[in-house]
């Protein structure tokens, strides 16, 4: 089996942080960038230290991330999130990914993001 190939961040990359509102939940999200403007990672904070919730949302935005580094196309795992009959993310991740599609789409990022360590 060929084993992929991650395309490795640089110490310091561009991020942003931005709420994000999933059913009655408030998670922060941040979002960090290649030097050419592609997502390459995302951590998502807003659960109960040492609850199941938290776990969750680490190990989604941990495996999003290394799919994003892998080479796995943003909208092949957009797409791939359940949605309800309105089309509207059912779970955390999707809400994420469809939040980050909105900022771009919104032009969200012509200012100098916040510079990551």
């Amino acid at each position: 089996m060929k084993k992929a190939t991650r395309d490795r961040l640089p110490n310091r990359r561009a991020c942003w942080t931005i709420p994000v509102e999933h059913g009655r939940h408030r998670f922060y999200v941040s979002f960090g960038i290649y030097p050419d403007g592609r997502l390459a990672e995302v951590f998502a904070n807003g659960g109960k230290v040492g609850s199941d919730a938290r776990t969750a949302e680490l190990e989604a935005a941990t495996a999003v991330s290394i799919a994003l580094q892998c080479g796995v196309p943003l909208e092949d795992l957009r797409s791939a999130m359940p949605r309800d009959n309105e089309g509207r993310a059912e779970g955390l991740l999707g809400a994420i990914l469809d939040s980050w599609k909105e900022l771009c789409e919104a032009g969200a990022f012509t200012a100098e993001p916040q510079l990551a360590d």
